[in-house]
C-alpha cells in the first residue's frame, strides 16, 4: 500500500482505511486466510515450546 494513497493525505484512522474500495479488496482475501494464519502461528509457537529445550540438552 502507497504512504500516502489519497493524494498525499495519510488515513485518519482504522475506520478510514476499511471505507476505502482499494482496501476493501485487501480485506477480503485476508478476513478468509487470517483463521488458517492463526492456527499455523499457534503451531509454530507449539514446536518452539517442544523443541527449545531439547536443543538447549543437546547443544
Amino acid at each position: 500500500m502507497p504512504p500516502f494513497p489519497r493524494g498525499g493525505r495519510t488515513l485518519d484512522s482504522a475506520t478510514d482505511r476499511i471505507t476505502d474500495p482499494w482496501d476493501r479488496e485487501l480485506l477480503e482475501p485476508a478476513s478468509s486466510c487470517h483463521p488458517r494464519t492463526l492456527r499455523q502461528m499457534r503451531w509454530t509457537n507449539t514446536m518452539i515450546e517442544v523443541l527449545s529445550p531439547q536443543l538447549l540438552v543437546s547443544a
